[in-house]
C-alpha cells in the first residue's frame, strides 16, 4: 500500500549542496523543539526555528553560523537544542551556542571530519568524530580538554584517500564504524574498556554484548543508522545496497536487504512507525518494515508537480532564489554532456524527521524540502 505525500515547503539558506541535518528526537513532546541544523558545502552551519501552526511545523532561517574554511560534511543538534556541533574538512569539530550564534570550542583534527554523532548517556553529553584517516574518537561534549577519553582506528588504512567516505554513529547501546572497506565495526567494547580505566567516566558506562563487527555487501558504506530503540542497524552504500542487521542477535545477521537504482546517501528510521527511509541520489523511498513493502517513493524534481494548497507559495518562493535557474542551467549542461537526461536533476543528500508524518530533506540543488506523508 502506497502514502500519499505532498510537499509542504522549501526552505533556502544555503548557497549551494546541504550534506547534512539534524532534528531533535521526535520522542520528545515536539512543541519543545524550537530548532533544527543544516550544513552545507558552502561551509555555513543553519540554525532553522520550528513553530507549530495548526499542530503543522513552520520553519524560519534563526541564524548563520560563520566559522568552517571548507565543507561542513556533518552536523548535529543536543537534545536540550542548546548547542550544535559541525564536523568539516577543514579538520575541525565546531561547538556552537545556539541562541548567541558563537563557536565556544574547536575540536582540531588531523585530517578531513567525515562523520560527527552525538547522544546523551546517563545525563552527560557526548560527540564521537571519525577523520578521512579512520580515527574515531569520542569526547565530552563541554570537556575542557581537546583530549577525546577514547580514539582508534579499526579499518584497513589501505582503502583511505581524501575521497573516502567514514562513518560513525553514537548511541545509548552502541558505538559504531563504518567505512569504504565495507566493514562495521562496533567499538563499544572498546570505549568500556578504555573509559573504565578513567573513575571519571567509569558510571557512564553501558555494557552491552554484541559481535564487534560485520560485512556489507555491495559498494562503499555511505551511511549507517540505528533505530529509535537500538534494535536496529540500517547501512547504505554507493551500489544501492541496503542492509537491516539486529542488534539483539547473538551475532549480528541481516534481517532485511533492499535494494535501490542509484546510490544511498542517508537512511533513517521513522520514530513512531515501523518504517526505513532512504535518501538516494534518484529519489526518496519510504519501507514498511513490517510488510517489507515501498509506501512512498519519491522524487525531488520539479516543483511544478507540486499538488496541494500551497503550490504557489512555495514555487515563487523557490523560483525567487537566484540559485534556481544557475542551478538548472549548470545541471542541464552537465547531463547533457553526460546523455544522462532520464535521470532526475536534484538528488537528496540527508534525511530528519520531525514528527511521525513530517520530515525534511537535505537537497544538493541548496534547498531542504518539507515534505508531509498522509
Amino acid at each position: 500500500m502506497e502514502f500519499k505525500y505532498k510537499l509542504t515547503d522549501c526552505l533556502i539558506g544555503h548557497s549551494c549542496e546541504v550534506t547534512s541535518l539534524s532534528i531533535p528526537p521526535a520522542e520528545q513532546d515536539i512543541r519543545l523543539i524550537k530548532y533544527f541544523v543544516s550544513g552545507s558545502k558552502d561551509g555555513t552551519v543553519i540554525v532553522w526555528n520550528i513553530k507549530l501552526e495548526n499542530t503543522k511545523p513552520k520553519s524560519t532561517l534563526f541564524k548563520v553560523l560563520k566559522g568552517h574554511s571548507d565543507v561542513v560534511q556533518k552536523v548535529a543538534i543536543t537534545h536540550d537544542t542548546k548547542y550544535v556541533i559541525s564536523g568539516s574538512w577543514d579538520c575541525n569539530v565546531c561547538i556552537w551556542d545556539i541562541e548567541s550564534g558563537e563557536c565556544i570550542k574547536t575540536i582540531k583534527h588531523q585530517s578531513k571530519v567525515m562523520d560527527i554523532s552525538y547522544d546523551i548517556t546517563n545525563n552527560i553529553d557526548y560527540i564521537s568524530s571519525v577523520q578521512s584517516n579512520g580515527m574515531v574518537m569520542v569526547w565530552k561534549l563541554l570537556s575542557k580538554t581537546e583530549e577525546p577519553i577514547f580514539h582508534n582506528s579499526f579499518h584497513n588504512e589501505s582503502f583511505f584517500d581524501n575521497n573516502t567516505l567514514n562513518c560513525c554513529l553514537l548511541g545509548t547501546r552502541t558505538l559504531c564504524t563504518a567505512g569504504s572497506d565495507n566493514k562495521i565495526f562496533n567499538c563499544l567494547s572498546e570505549f568500556n574498556e578504555e573509559a573504565s580505566r578513567s573513575v571519571k567516566y567509569k558510571s557512564n558506562i553501558i555494557i552491552r554484548r554484541i559481535a564487534h563487527s560485520f560485512q556489507h555487501k555491495g559498494g562503499k558504506i555511505n551511511n549507517i543508522a540505528h533505530s529509535p530503540d537500538y534494535s536496529f542497524l540500517a547501512s547504505g552504500c554507493s551500489e544501492g545496497e541496503l542492509y537491516i542487521w539486529s542488534f539483539n542477535e547473538p551475532e549480528l545477521s541481516h534481517l532485511f536487504h533492499f535494494k535501490v537504482d542509484s546510490p544511498i546517501n542517508n537512511i533513517t528510521f521513522n520514530p513512531f512507525k515501523y518504517w526505513c527511509i532512504a535518501a538516494n541520489d534518484n529519489n526518496i523511498i519510504i519501507w514498511n518494515l513490517e510488510s517489507k513493502d515501498i509506501i512512498a517513493n519519491i522524487v525531488n524534481d520539479d516543483l511544478g508537480d507540486i499538488n496541494n494548497e500551497n503550490k504557489n507559495e512555495i514555487i515563487s518562493k523557490y523560483k525567487e532564489n537566484w540559485r534556481d535557474l544557475q542551478y538548472h542551467k549548470t545541471q542541464l549542461k552537465v547531463k547533457k554532456d553526460q546523455g544522462i537526461l532520464d535521470k532526475p536533476f536534484i538528488r537528496s543528500l540527508s534525511i530528519g524527521w520531525f514528527n511521525s508524518e513530517v520530515f525534511y530533506v537535505a537537497c544538493d540543488d541548496g534547498t531542504i524540502r518539507e515534505y508531509t506523508i498522509e
